[in-house]
């Protein structure tokens, strides 16, 4: 589903072969690993929270596994979502409100999971969204995002790649822009730079 690098030192949240859901920090020996089967066309919130050493897995505010694992998480791997950074295993699913805190365990019990949005961030900052690739039949040489975006006083600039992320083109939302200056390339890739309080909820890319 989610994961912040990869090998060895990375961190990953997935579902595994239709039946496991596993919070796993790769340098590590040990996950935090439920035998799950949710419904389809149902919403889940799922949590993963280390304390310590100690790692938690929520589902729906409930605990349902934990273990032990002490391993430092340092990665220059940026984060992935719907898909294994290593491997690029797919998440069959939507994903909504995702939230990533860092020097915060914020559950270590069972809770009331939230049934609201999550409120923006109080503080300024920048963060960086990147996509995996997507290979094209033949080099694309124009380009246009489409978003769903709540700016919430802060900016987003997106940006297209066809050589795998090598070469950056700026394009602004909803206007045909061209690629084709970059080196010629059928790997297509966005990235979205977002500021302050600003929210990515939906992106795609035509070509």
């Amino acid at each position: 589903m989610v994961s912040v690098g990869n090998d060895p030192n990375g961190v990953e949240i997935f579902f595994y072969a239709g039946s496991t859901l596993y919070f796993r920090i790769q340098g590590g020996a040990a996950d935090a690993a439920y035998a799950w089967s949710p419904a389809a066309s149902t919403c889940y919130h799922i949590a993963a929270v280390r304390a310590g050493s100690t790692m938690y897995l929520f589902v729906n505010g409930a605990q349902q596994a934990t273990n032990t694992n002490s391993t430092d998480i340092q990665t220059t791997v940026g984060l992935t979502v719907g898909s294994d950074a290593g491997a690029g295993r797919n998440f069959n699913g939507w994903i909504e409100e995702l939230r990533v805190e860092k020097g915060v365990a914020k559950w270590t019990a069972g809770f009331t999971s939230p049934t609201s949005e999550y409120s923006g961030p109080t503080s300024s900052g920048t963060g960086t969204v990147i996509s995996n690739a997507y290979a094209e039949p033949v080099a694309p040489t124009e380009a246009i995002v489409i978003a769903d975006e709540v700016l919430n006083g802060g900016t987003i600039t997106y940006y297209v790649s066809r050589d795998n992320g090598t070469t950056w083109t700026s394009c602004a939302k909803e206007t045909l822009c061209s690629i084709s200056g970059q080196p010629s390339g059928t790997q297509l890739k966005w990235k979205a730079v977002l500021t302050d309080a600003a929210e990515l909820n939906a992106i795609s890319v035509a070509v």
